[in-house]
């Protein structure tokens, strides 16, 4: 029953009422257009970018801590699809992103005197006509090109520039 969507409206209901703190939500379109590419190469049709800011130090610009969380929200692997034993609590994929807002909800109640931003980026891990396949090659933020060899990311990352990293 949690999407991208709802749950970025949970979170922004959840944070309204706290002092010092701005939620942003940007939806698929608006990821495209900052080349964030990997993270629609994952969900294209519904993926979401949550930040929160909390400014606890008004004296100061700066930010005193960046906290990022995975949100998956459904992971079946995409096209790397799970066994279906391994299907069970993938709604549960989204933990990482949810103890880093959990943690952000308390530092902000609790007025600490620092500079926070929360950033999760939230997608469904589906198979679908518009999903990922093993083998696209996807441009990165930073323009790197990366081949996508497992679409569950549970394995090693082959960059077109012939680097592997484990992930």
């Amino acid at each position: 029953i949690i999407t991208p969507l709802t749950y970025c409206n949970y979170i922004n209901e959840l944070f309204k009422p706290i002092k010092n703190t701005n939620v942003i939500i940007k939806n698929t379109e608006e990821l495209k257009k900052e080349g964030l590419n990997l993270i629609v190469s994952v969900d294209n049709l519904t993926c979401h970018m949550l930040i929160v800011e909390y400014n606890g130090n008004k004296s100061s610009k700066n930010t005193d801590l960046v906290i990022v969380g995975k949100g998956v929200t459904f992971d079946a692997g995409g096209y790397t699809l799970k066994p279906k034993y391994a299907m069970n609590n993938m709604h549960l994929d989204k933990t990482g992103g949810t103890m880093a807002l959990y943690l952000l909800y308390e530092l902000a109640v609790n007025k600490t005197k620092k500079n926070i931003i929360v950033c999760v980026p939230l997608v469904q891990n589906d198979i679908s006509h518009m999903a990922t396949k093993p083998g696209h090659i996807i441009t990165s933020y930073s323009g790197i090109k990366v081949e996508i060899t497992n679409t569950d990311a549970e394995g090693r990352l082959i960059l077109a520039d012939g680097l592997s990293y484990c992930i």
